[in-house]
C-alpha cells in the first residue's frame, strides 16, 4: 500500500513504482519525474484518487490482470495518461489532460469481457496525441461507456473492439488535421448513442463488419458525418447526421442495413451510393443524390375543407 504522500522531482525514475500482487496506490500527489508518475507491475492492481502533473513518460502505467484505475487526475505527461495492458481492466472516471500521447490506452489480449473504460474525460491533449485507443483482441463483450474527450489533436476515439459495447460516448472539438472522431475497427459491435460534434475529420468512421449503430449523432464535423467502409452486414437504425461539411451518411458496405436515419442539411446530403431507400423511410434533403432507379412516392397533400 502506498496512501497518502507527496513526492516529487524524480529525475530519472517514477514517483511510484510497485512490482507485485494486489497493490493499492490511493490518494497520492505526484508530480515532475523523469519516468512515469506511477507504475505498477502486477495483478489485481488499484490505483485509486491520486493526483499528478509532469511525467517524461505515462502519467500511469499499469501491466497485470484485474486491475483497477479510478478517480485519478492526471495531467501534462510525455506520454499517456494511462497505459493498461492486462485482462479484463478497469479504467473509470478518471481526468486526464495535456498528455502528449493516448489519453487512455487500454489493451486486453486474452480474456476481455470484464473490460469497462466508463466515465472518463479527457481533454486538450498535445502534439498529435488520441484521445483514447482501445484494443480488444481477446474473447469477452468489453463496455466503453459515457467517456468525454474534447480538443485532441489526433481522432478522438479509436476502438478495436469485438463484440462490444460502445455506448453514450462524446467526442467534441478533435481531429485538428482533420483526424475522425470515432474509428470503430472490430466486428459485431452495439454502436449506441453516440455524439460525434464539430471534429475535424469523419463523424463515426466503420472499419468492419456485423456492426450495429443505433441512436447515433455525427453533427458539424469537416468531413463525413458516418462513414461505412466496404464491410458486410453492418446496420444503421435511427442516427441522425446533420450540417456536416461533406456527406451525411455514405454507405460503400455490401449488404448495410439502413432504418430511420437521417441526413439533413449536409453539403452533399446522403450521397449513399443509392443504399438509402425511401421504403426504409430514411430521410434526406437533397433526394437527387440517390442514385437507386425507382420513384420516391410524394406526401399526400392535405384536404383543404
Amino acid at each position: 500500500m502506498v496512501r497518502g504522500n507527496v513526492v516529487r522531482g524524480c529525475e530519472d525514475d517514477a514517483a511510484v513504482h510497485i512490482s507485485g500482487n494486489n497493490a493499492l496506490v490511493r490518494g497520492n500527489t505526484v508530480a515532475q519525474t523523469g519516468d512515469d508518475l506511477i507504475e505498477v507491475l502486477g495483478d489485481r492492481a488499484r490505483i485509486i484518487k491520486n493526483k499528478g502533473r509532469s511525467a517524461e513518460y505515462d502519467c500511469i502505467d499499469v501491466s497485470g490482470d484485474l486491475v483497477r484505475v479510478q478517480g485519478n487526475r492526471m495531467s501534462g505527461c510525455h506520454g499517456s495518461g494511462a497505459y493498461v495492458d492486462g485482462n479484463h481492466p478497469k479504467v473509470i472516471n478518471n481526468r486526464f489532460g495535456g498528455n502528449s500521447d493516448h489519453g487512455i490506452m487500454a489493451h486486453c489480449s486474452i480474456a476481455c469481457g470484464k473490460t469497462v473504460i466508463k466515465g472518463n474525460a479527457i481533454r486538450d491533449q498535445y502534439d498529435d496525441a488520441r484521445g483514447m485507443y482501445v484494443l480488444i483482441t481477446g474473447t469477452g463483450r468489453a463496455l466503453v461507456r459515457d467517456n468525454l474527450v474534447v480538443g485532441s489533436p489526433g481522432s478522438g476515439m479509436e476502438l478495436a473492439v469485438y463484440r462490444g459495447r460502445i455506448i453514450g460516448n462524446v467526442v467534441r472539438d478533435v481531429g485538428y488535421e482533420r483526424e475522425d472522431a470515432f474509428i470503430i475497427y472490430g466486428d459485431g459491435n452495439l454502436v449506441r448513442g453516440n455524439r460525434a460534434l464539430g471534429n475535424g475529420g469523419v463523424g463515426i468512421l466503420v472499419e468492419g463488419g456485423s456492426n450495429r449503430l443505433e441512436g447515433n449523432v455525427a453533427r458539424g464535423n469537416h468531413r463525413t458525418g458516418i462513414y461505412i467502409n466496404p464491410y458486410a452486414g453492418n446496420k444503421l437504425i435511427a442516427n441522425v447526421a446533420t450540417k456536416n461539411k461533406t456527406n451525411g451518411i455514405y454507405n460503400a458496405g455490401s449488404d448495410t442495413v439502413l432504418r430511420r436515419n437521417r441526413a439533413l442539411g449536409n453539403r452533399r446530403d446522403c450521397a449513399n451510393d443509392g443504399t438509402i431507400a425511401a421504403k426504409a423511410k430514411n430521410r434526406c434533403a437533397d433526394k437527387s443524390n440517390f442514385t437507386q432507379t425507382g420513384v420516391f412516392p410524394r406526401a399526400r397533400a392535405k384536404k383543404r375543407r
